[in-house]
């Protein structure tokens, strides 16, 4: 038999059977710290909410109020989840020496990191449903549950909105969701921001898209002489493009709404004159939260097979709990400074998740 034939056995093949084991074993790891983190939240949360406890707002619906927030908590601990998984399950892995027969069977750093990564990217993927499709709903259920436990019965209505279209400033004192409105005042300048007239509507309902119905209506009319001349009038049309579910969408925290309706936000405010600077990066955020995953996944890997591969499991799992919440708060701290500065939203999000991939596999390669 020739040297050749003889090290055949050992070229770095993925095996299937392999493959499957780790990424089991990862992913269980993942999922089970991440419902760890999860119940802790949730006890919190419960324990935060036992000083508002009185009247109709009491423990039972506190226990509710927790539980329709479900979604939102899963989205929030899932990244740090699947980071101290890796580090879990991949540390118990080396501390049985079964990632030292892995290698020994010519399985590589990379092929490794590779069937971590599967599961890390199932759950990523998880995360991005959850926010585009049970995140707002979470977040609007607690949200009535909470007025409802207090006392306050409203259909779902914003107060104290103010809106610009072109050289028109409109305040609206409350609107409601289904297209009603009350009080609304309609300030009118010139293109040199001179004031020509103010119009204030007791009432008012949306009509079609571009176009709602204000009543009882005053208008006040500064002349070209300087006179100010009243009119009263029972109705009158007034041309916004403004939906009511714009209105809604408008005042909620855009931390908790859909991708999509984050990006058609950030539109709408655009063709307004207005930055939407906000909504720009809450949909980065989440967009690429797959891909923040993804990196703090490939840290985990780094860590293991890097310099941490001498120290004990708990202390690996420390330093990665810490490692998590650095670049969280990095992460935000870009976001919003961004924000300030005028900077790429997309840049300023990218920055950090792009560093820390590249950290990660500059570390994967040394050890390789």
């Amino acid at each position: 038999m020739t040297a050749q034939t003889m090290r055949t056995p050992f070229r770095k093949r993925s095996s299937p059977t392999l493959a499957w084991y780790v990424s089991r074993r990862i992913l269980l790891s993942m999922l089970g710290m991440t419902a760890l983190l999860v119940v802790l939240q949730m006890l919190f949360s419960y324990i935060g909410q036992i000083p508002d406890f009185k009247g109709e707002y009491g423990a039972s619906e506190a226990l509710q109020l927790v539980w329709q927030r479900l979604p939102i908590t899963i989205v929030d601990m899932l990244p740090l989840g699947t980071l101290l998984g890796a580090v879990m399950g991949l540390g118990t892995l080396a501390t049985t020496s079964e990632l030292i027969i892995m290698r020994a069977a010519g399985q590589s750093v990379w092929q490794i990191t590779r069937w971590v990564l599967r599961p890390a990217l199932v759950l990523a993927l998880l995360m991005l449903a959850l926010n585009e499709w049970a995140v707002p709903r979470s977040y609007e259920q607690s949200e009535n549950l909470r007025r409802e436990a207090r006392g306050v019965h409203v259909v779902a209505e914003i107060i104290g909105y103010w809106h610009r279209d072109g050289n028109q400033f409109a305040h609206v004192s409350r609107a409601r969701a289904d297209g009603v409105l009350e009080q609304t005042r309609i300030y009118q300048f010139d293109p040199q921001r001179q004031l020509l007239q103010v119009q204030t509507g007791a009432q008012g309902r949306f009509v079609q898209r571009g176009r709602w119905q204000l009543e009882q209506v005053n208008v006040l009319t500064l002349q070209p002489d300087g006179r100010l001349t009243r009119q009263q009038q029972a109705a009158t049309p007034w041309r916004v493009n403004i939906e009511p579910r714009f209105l809604h969408m408008a005042t909620a925290d855009p931390e908790y709404l859909a991708p999509s309706r984050l990006y058609n936000m950030a539109q709408y405010s655009q063709r307004q004159g207005q930055s939407g600077g906000v909504y720009w990066l809450n949909f980065w955020q989440k967009m690429l939260s797959p891909l923040a995953v993804l990196a703090m996944t490939l840290v985990a890997c780094a860590f293991i097979f890097g310099p941490l591969r001498s120290q004990s499991l708990g202390f690996r799992v420390v330093i990665a709990l810490f490692t998590g919440l650095l670049f969280r708060y990095i992460q935000d701290f870009m976001g919003y400074a961004g924000l300030v500065y005028h900077a790429p939203i997309l840049l300023m999000v990218l920055l950090p998740i792009g560093l820390t991939l590249l950290a990660g596999a500059y570390v994967l390669r040394r050890v390789s």
